[in-house]
């Protein structure tokens, strides 16, 4: 997810476990007060450190360059600082870090505990959010290599800004923090109703949540404000979760009804909506790669798939065909993108990179541009010109003059369809 978020994120994990450690703590606090958790030095070194935590897993752009741009990015972002074991370095590093400052502020054997936890923790709660979207991540690694994806938040989810500033507000003990999280709360709000894709039930949602939290959270007591944030948070993911599977379940279903083999769905929600998926459908007929586009509803009974919005500034660089298949409540098919397999396959041999593309690919594609070919993927393809997700290769039949170096070992995402177009 966007940094943001992990910032907003880290903030509202160590407040909480400022809360919970005076809560837990009572008979044997230092000081009696709003400031019973050691001295305000203290206090700030903690919320320091856990945004500090929350963030270091997208430290890995020191690196990519390892692997040489644009290729280096999508093999390494969300890589190796995205796992459990580099989530440990992480952890011991955040806590290295804010250990010189906490020692001078002379801190209990308990507060030391409660500094190493929001250590520890912001990693590992990084990952878990950016394993919400369809970017995904391999945190299993080097046990497990493949990608793991939970479709179901877009990379930037106002809805959690507005269940986490709130309560955060109210903790804040300066005005310049409060002053500056009224504003970015009241901005995302603004542009919630200033963007023409954000549809009017989605910006009213984030009004309404945002101002129902304001409410629940101004007289709480400092405990009940961040369990009320936690949860709140909570539930706005396990909606999106729950749509997610239900979108899921509706193109499985519609795509078994053809005799082509499904071998993955990529869906991302709309920002504040979880009424409307924008869906990527992999399917192989034969000699034939199918990637096709669809908005889905999985309630169509509140919004339709023909009232979800879709971004008509779109242009992208796949040579995408209309999908005639009827639109229904549940799906409005969009567009696909169709090639002979063995074409993919054929570039995976003959090009090391595009077979270090395809360890990143999800939904990929491929097309001739002034007689060398470009592979890209079909999830991040916006525009004419080359994205960030868009690789250039050689002519055809010249070979790279430079492999790519430091490619990671993760499995290729469409390895099901490289296999099933092997001779």
């Amino acid at each position: 997810m966007d940094n943001i978020s992990h910032t907003l994120a880290g903030l509202l994990a160590g407040e909480s476990a400022l809360q919970l450690s005076r809560w837990l703590e009572r008979p044997a606090r230092r000081v009696v007060g709003p400031d019973a958790f050691g001295a305000w030095r203290m206090r700030t070194i903690v919320l320091l450190s856990s945004a500090l935590a929350n963030n270091l897993p997208d430290f890995d752009f020191v690196y990519v360059g390892i692997t040489g741009r644009p290729l280096g990015y999508l093999l390494h972002h969300r890589g190796h600082t995205h796992t459990l074991p580099g989530a440990l370095v992480l952890g011991a590093l955040a806590f290295a870090l804010a250990w010189p400052l906490a020692r001078h502020a002379a801190p209990t054997r308990h507060e030391i505990r409660v500094l190493a936890a929001v250590s520890f923790l912001g990693p590992v709660l990084h990952i878990a959010m950016d394993a919400s979207n369809t970017y995904g991540v391999h945190p299993f690694w080097p046990f497990y290599d493949g990608w793991m994806y939970a479709d179901s938040i877009f990379i930037i989810e106002p809805l959690f800004w507005a269940t986490a500033v709130p309560a955060l507000f109210f903790a804040a003990r300066t005005l310049a923090m409060r002053i500056g999280l009224a504003l970015f709360l009241t901005a995302s709000i603004g542009l919630a109703w200033a963007l023409p894709f954000v549809p009017i039930y989605s910006a009213t949602l984030l009004t309404l949540l945002t101002v129902g939290m304001m409410v629940a959270t101004w007289r709480a007591r400092p405990l009940a404000r961040v369990v009320l944030a936690v949860t709140a948070s909570a539930i706005v993911g396990i909606a999106f979760l729950t749509a997610s599977l239900r979108a899921r379940t509706i193109l499985a279903r519609a795509a078994s009804a053809t005799e082509a083999v499904v071998h993955a769905i990529a869906l991302t929600p709309m920002p504040a909506n979880p009424l409307c998926f924008d869906a990527w459908v992999v399917q192989t007929s034969g000699p034939t790669y199918a990637a096709r586009r669809a908005m889905v509803a999985p309630l169509p009974g509140l919004v339709s798939a023909e009232r979800c919005p879709i971004d008509t500034r779109e242009h992208p660089t796949a040579p995408l065909s209309h999908d005639p298949s009827p639109t229904t409540a549940e799906i409005r098919w969009r567009s696909a993108f169709r090639a002979p397999r063995a074409e993919l396959a054929e570039l995976a041999h003959s090009s090391c990179v595009a077979a270090a593309f395809l360890r990143f690919s999800r939904v990929p594609y491929w097309t001739k541009a002034e007689g060398s070919y470009i592979v890209g993927d079909l999830r991040y393809d916006r525009n004419p010109g080359l994205d960030f997700a868009d690789i250039p290769l050689g002519p055809p039949a010249i070979p790279d003059a430079k492999c790519p170096v430091a490619v990671p070992p993760w499995t290729p995402p469409r390895l099901d369809v490289l296999e099933l177009s092997s001779p």
